[in-house]
């Protein structure tokens, strides 16, 4: 049982890092005076903020574990294979030790812990710490209903689905607050903090370093709109029919400067962004606006977002946590990409209060105040949902005719239970219900 905090709590992140969300909580946290650190043991491909701590016991624990997979390629006779085992043992132990003496609150991405049984979640538990699960995306949205696996053979997508459920089945019954998007959270049980009531900070620092060398840079012709569209997966942003609907626009005499660009560090995804006229994020998507929309916030350039989701998130998400963006149905982008063109009123009007939301919600200091809400039993009712209530089956990624296929195509391979929600049935029938629609 979790033991109530009578002191300020000293919050452990970890362990891998999502667009620099731990990252951004932990500076957050240690500017409103919160001991906090962040583990962090991903590639952190995309530069984001590491911990500004340091601790030896974290060091040793991530430099034997870069040995140990290191000699997971010599040969069984090695010796050094069976040494670097015994440490990284060791290693993890104490570390895992370390965490549940010194921390109240353990905040870990994915319900991912030290150790792939879970026994470290058991002990943070038995010790009574608070342990608060963020999940992000895929880690549990349903596969059948995720655009990025859509042209995968139905046995791996039946296999995928399976694994999902049996991860976020593992992992929730320690938890004691979990928070995810509520149009994806079909896997999930119980009371459910609803994630845009947390948020995503940005990196301030960076936005301003941005600014800086925007202000160094010629910009565009004052005659024109310069667009930034900057996915990260082409295939399931809607890359295709934006570029078309440009095209047409371009064709029909419009000034635009279209800006694509994909695959580049981030820092140079930012300096386009703090010259750009508005943003054009994605066509399906199943929140107001992910992390590309809260940084055009930072910079208040108007962002367009489509997607099926507008009446669902009016259902969970509070008024204040909506991401200032012009959310539309795929449908009516063409027309939400003609009003942000010509309507220079409108589009400014956007630009700050997109600015206006940034600075109230995405910075770090805001976010890592509503984290601690949550973690500290503080947060009001409305932050919460039942997944039960989910009536929201189009998915992420792709069409939502994308979703009703595969819906068909697991059912008719491995029946209704392939959907993994017969612990849901009402949820079920909806499910089916629509792949019929």
């Amino acid at each position: 049982m979790t033991k109530p905090l009578n002191k300020r709590p000293r919050i452990f992140l970890g362990l891998l890092d999502i667009c620099g969300f731990s990252g951004m909580v932990e500076r957050g946290l240690l500017e409103i005076g919160i001991d906090a650190f962040f583990l962090d043991m991903g590639a952190n491909a995309y530069g984001h903020t590491t911990s500004q701590k340091r601790y030896w016991i974290t060091d040793f624990y991530k430099s034997s574990t870069l040995r140990f997979k290191q000699t997971r390629s010599l040969s069984r006779f090695n010796p050094a294979r069976y040494f670097w085992t015994v440490i990284v043992l060791f290693a993890t132990i104490a570390t895992i030790l370390w965490v549940g003496k010194r921390f109240d609150i353990i905040v870990l991405k994915s319900g991912m812990g030290f150790s792939t049984n879970q026994a470290d979640l058991r002990f943070f538990r038995w010790l009574g710490r608070t342990l608060v699960f963020t999940f992000h995306g895929s880690d549990a949205r349903p596969p059948y209903i995720n655009g990025g696996y859509v042209d995968r053979p139905t046995q791996w997508l039946t296999d995928r689905t399976r694994q999902t459920k049996e991860h976020v089945d593992r992992v929730s019954k320690y938890a004691t607050y979990i928070a995810y998007n509520p149009l994806s959270a079909h896997f999930l049980n119980g009371s459910v903090c609803t994630i845009q009531c947390l948020g995503h900070a940005i990196d301030t620092e960076k936005i301003k370093k941005a600014q800086l060398s925007a202000c160094a840079t010629n910009q565009h012709a004052n005659d024109s709109v310069r667009i930034l569209h900057a996915p990260s997966a082409p295939s399931i942003k809607g890359t295709k029919e934006i570029r078309h609907v440009i095209k047409k626009l371009q064709s029909e005499g419009h000034a635009i400067d279209y800006v694509e660009i994909s695959g580049k560090p981030h820092a140079t995804v930012l300096e386009k962004l703090a010259r750009c006229d508005f943003v054009i994020d994605e066509l399906y998507s199943d929140t107001h606006g992910a992390v590309f929309a809260l940084e055009a916030c930072a910079f208040g350039k108007p962002s367009v977002v489509c997607g099926y989701g507008a009446e669902e998130l009016a259902r969970f998400v509070p008024e204040e946590d909506v991401v200032p963006t012009y959310y539309c149905r795929p449908e009516a982008f063409e027309k939400a990409v003609r009003k942000l063109l010509l309507d220079q009123p409108f589009r400014e009007e956007m630009g700050r209060r997109a600015r206006e939301f940034f600075e109230k919600r995405a910075t770090p200091r805001a976010v890592a105040e509503r984290l601690l809400r949550l973690a500290t039993g503080e947060a009001p009712a409305n932050w919460f949902f039942d997944p039960k209530d989910i009536h929201y089956y189009q998915g992420f990624g792709f069409p939502k005719d994308g979703a009703k296929k595969a819906i068909c195509r697991l059912v008719e391979h491995g029946g209704v239970e392939a959907l993994q929600v017969s612990d849901k049935p009402e949820l079920e029938r909806r499910l089916i219900t629509f792949s019929k629609s």
